[in-house]
């Protein structure tokens, strides 16, 4: 994002917070983790951490519930 300037939210205060977007690459898809990464940096984000994490839908629930909401259910397809 070269020539830009990021544009963060404002607290009351006047203060301004970068924004924090977490992505999720699935098991079906991480054969193709480079790309996606690429693609991702591509698109103008930074990638400040990498972690690989496996959840079960089963046994790991009510994490992926707390973290995830609504959306936890489509996480364990």
């Amino acid at each position: 994002m070269s020539g830009t300037s990021p544009v963060f939210p404002s607290s009351p205060n006047g203060h301004h917070f970068p924004t924090r977007t977490v992505g999720i690459i699935k098991n079906h898809a991480l054969k193709h983790r480079l790309t996606i990464e690429r693609r991702i940096i591509d698109a103008g984000f930074d990638i400040i951490k990498e972690r690989q994490m496996e959840f079960s839908p089963e046994s790991d629930h009510e994490v992926l519930e707390e973290l995830f909401g609504n959306d936890a259910v489509g996480l364990g397809e």
